[in-house]
């Protein structure tokens, strides 16, 4: 009697890990040293609703026909491609917190792609675990506005994708993030740049 055939072994977990930090130099004013900390004592919603963000904070219709604030914010992120078999735009929900004066860190667990095809995402919906984190604030004796983010993504792909060699899906999943989260803080950090220095002005104004 032949021995029964071994099952087939469970795909590979892939860990795609990206990082990106930056920093942007503001103008130098008599009262900058001060009014960092100030503008980093602003409300967090002002760091979630730059010109150029896509960030809106996350509302639900209550019972009585009010709305309801979850206190966190959504970021849909531009489309990516992966091997010209699947494009995705990512919808990312996310609390905001604040260490009043000092920073502004943004955390999620919760990410949710759709796009083309259809079927390929529900199944590519179901394959992964997310998590990033990025943090926002300011060197004062340089003068510049800092961020630094992290994303890590465990995935197990999903045919057809799992005849593809761990390596080659793990190199392109971190080249393909990468590029993003790169894109997004370049578009972040010169809105919070110029919003810094509007007020600033105003800070300068209010203190003489």
């Amino acid at each position: 009697m032949s021995p029964s055939p071994s099952p087939p072994s469970a795909p590979a977990r892939i860990r795609i890990q990206v990082t990106d930090a930056r920093r942007v130099r503001i103008k130098p004013t008599s009262t900058s040293q001060r009014s960092l900390r100030a503008y980093f004592s602003q409300p967090v919603d002002r760091f979630c609703t730059l010109p150029g963000v896509s960030l809106r904070r996350e509302e639900d219709d209550s019972a009585d026909g009010g709305v309801i604030d979850r206190g966190r914010f959504i970021l849909t992120v531009p489309p990516v491609g992966f091997f010209n078999m699947l494009s995705v735009t990512p919808t990312v929900t996310c609390t905001a917190t604040q260490s009043p004066g000092e920073s502004v860190r943004v955390e999620s667990s919760d990410c949710n792609l759709t796009g083309r095809p259809a079927n390929l995402i529900d199944v590519v919906n179901n394959c992964f675990v997310f998590s990033a984190s990025t943090d926002i604030d300011f060197d004062d004796e340089s003068r510049h506005l800092c961020i630094s983010g992290t994303i890590d993504v465990d995935v197990v792909p999903p045919p057809p994708f799992d005849v593809f060699p761990a390596r080659v899906l793990k190199t392109t999943g971190e080249a393909v993030l990468g590029t993003a989260t790169a894109a997004l803080h370049r578009i972040f950090m010169s809105s919070l740049r110029a919003d810094y220095e509007a007020f600033d002005t105003e800070y300068e104004v209010q203190q003489n």
